[in-house]
């Protein structure tokens, strides 16, 4: 029963990886939630760059999970906070340069 954040966050960064896996091969932007008055103007590249946030995203669930496993759920948590500060400040600096193209 105390494995059960690392269990519960490492099945929750595979489900994420593999929702980006699938919206990277397909590049389907109808498989993202949005406001549907969003203008997109190159759908390819918008539906790849936000594969590509989701993955930022499930790295830090995965660290977290496996830093649980391995050292405690305490210190996963806290690996996996950093690892979600860290995650969406990337993601904010690769949607602003997405933005400028």
């Amino acid at each position: 029963m105390e494995q059960a954040f690392s269990y519960m966050t490492l099945a929750f960064g595979g489900m994420l990886l593999l929702y980006a896996g699938l919206l990277w091969l397909t590049k389907d932007v109808n498989m993202i939630p949005r406001n549907k008055t969003a203008a997109i103007q190159d759908p390819k590249r918008y539906a790849g760059t936000f594969a590509l946030l989701i993955v930022f995203l499930a790295l830090a669930f995965l660290a977290g999970g496996w830093a649980g496993l391995f050292v405690g759920a305490p210190a996963g948590a806290v690996i996996l906070a950093v690892c979600l500060v860290l995650a969406i400040w990337l993601d904010v600096r690769l949607w602003k340069k997405q933005d400028k193209k």
